[in-house]
């Protein structure tokens, strides 16, 4: 995680990491990602291009290959997504906006999407509108365990419902698996004690 470390409610977490989880967190795995797609007829180039881009850091020059890339496959809802991606990195939190909904315009259950679309309306406040796209994000993948954290933190620091957090954190440790965060560990036994069960299992809001 990188960021300013900062107190926050009942524990200290990193800003803007910690608290906004995505499966494609940093250049080097928005790269992978990208060669992960290399073998598609007539935008491998293009992909392997735009790893190297995203690989040296170089964020402005990424934009453009990517803009130029979904004019050239407008049905790539993927792009879309990387594209906002890199908008939200620059601050363009309008654009990234628009870039989720051409996501979302072809693949309406995007968890990933949807994921990064929660993250931009908690940083600008609306929290309901982050809840309602982090819940459609499980509602579309149960499995994908991003949204449960990132759900996790809203109901923890922001919504002030113990309960509901202290699930969604089980539910992302439970689906990391061995890649579970000894962090998210700790904010569960602290959950348990002040709600005063050892465990208690919660009942989530809206599911």
């Amino acid at each position: 995680h990188v960021g300013d470390r900062r107190a926050v409610g009942q524990r200290e977490v990193v800003e803007p990491v910690a608290i906004e989880l995505d499966e494609l967190v940093d250049h080097a795995a928005l790269a992978q990602h990208l060669r992960d797609g290399q073998h598609q007829v007539g935008r491998g180039h293009a992909l392997g291009q735009l790893a190297l881009e995203l690989e040296a850091g170089e964020l402005e020059s990424a934009a453009g290959l990517f803009e130029a890339f979904v004019k050239a496959h407008p049905d790539y809802a993927s792009a879309y997504i990387n594209l906002a991606s890199i908008y939200d990195q620059q601050e363009r939190d309008d654009d990234a906006l628009k870039m989720l909904a051409r996501c979302l315009d072809l693949d309406s259950t995007n968890p990933v999407a949807l994921n990064r679309l929660g993250m931009i309306k908690r940083r600008a406040g609306d929290f309901d509108a982050a809840e309602s796209a982090w819940l459609s994000a499980i509602a579309a993948n149960p499995d994908y365990p991003y949204a449960w954290y990132n759900l996790g933190v809203l109901y923890d620091l922001y919504l002030q419902d113990l309960p509901a957090a202290l699930e969604h954190y089980q539910t992302y440790q439970r689906l990391s698996g061995s890649e579970s965060d000894a962090a998210v560990d700790r904010w569960i036994a602290d959950l348990e004690t002040r709600i005063g069960s050892q465990p208690q299992t919660a009942l989530a809001r809206g599911l």
